[in-house]
């Protein structure tokens, strides 16, 4: 809508991929703001209500007090967070294809990369239809806080690369172990490579930038080996389940 372009544009072309993500990161975070109240601490809840007010206007979520009784916005909500997985059975085995940092972690915490956020999905193999296998395997997971939340650097670390097809910042930890760091699928970026950031620089805007459409905002987090060939690539062989990892040094949404 022109008006809501006008609001949030930030003087971009509408027909500019680049602007029009940054864009609708803007809307999503003023969206998530308007509803937060209503969320009671909740982030799942939040999520929900930020959903169902980009798809039915804010005004409407305020009126019915939480996600409106519309058959397509509670069909629309349904479809985008039925993707995530929340919950494990007590028995969940990791999958043969995960694989686990067995050595030294170093001294020191790490700062949540998605303050607020709620991990949604999780490290190994899933079965996602219309997709080859190779990419059915997820290798790092996904926090999301509903719209636009702020990306900050997890820890010390000096930027390699910033990958524009799927937005993702790859930084080397100075520290040891020197593990690498992808975070991806940004609506913004405030780094370049070559740059050095310190433990929650804010380094961009969570997004949906990807080279597979409809994705649902969020940041997705891989780590690898301090061996691994740079910049790292997905399926190098160097990728390492991140969660374990996280939760160790503090990092882990709460």
């Amino acid at each position: 809508m022109p008006a809501t372009w006008e609001s949030y544009g930030d003087g971009g072309s509408i027909t500019d991929p680049e602007d029009s993500i940054a864009a609708y990161g803007r809307y999503m975070k003023d969206l998530k703001g308007q509803v937060e109240p209503m969320a009671d601490g909740d982030a799942g809840k939040l999520i929900e209500l930020t959903l169902a007010a980009y798809n039915a206007g804010p005004g409407a979520v305020e009126q019915h007090g939480g996600v409106p009784p519309y058959q397509e916005t509670q069909n629309y909500v349904k479809t985008i967070t039925a993707g995530g997985q929340e919950e494990y059975s007590t028995d969940c085995k990791a999958n043969a294809a995960t694989k686990a940092w067995d050595g030294d972690l170093g001294d020191g915490e790490w700062t949540n990369p998605l303050p607020g956020g709620q991990f949604t999905s999780g490290y190994g193999h899933r079965d996602i239809s219309g997709v080859p296998e190779w990419a059915k395997n997820h290798v790092g997971v996904d926090i999301s806080t509903g719209g636009a939340g702020d990306v900050l650097a997890p820890a010390d670390m000096e930027i390699v690369e910033f990958y524009e097809p799927d937005a993702c910042i790859k930084g080397k930890q100075k520290d040891e172990p020197q593990f690498y760091f992808n975070l991806c699928h940004l609506a913004e970026n405030y780094v370049d490579e070559g740059d050095e950031v310190t433990r929650g620089d804010v380094i961009g805007v969570e997004g949906n930038t990807g080279q597979i459409s409809g994705m649902a905002t969020h940041l997705h987090v891989e780590i690898f080996k301090p061996d691994s060939p740079s910049p790292p690539q997905p399926y190098n062989g160097s990728n390492i389940d991140p969660e374990p990892i996280l939760k160790e040094k503090g990092a882990w949404p709460k």
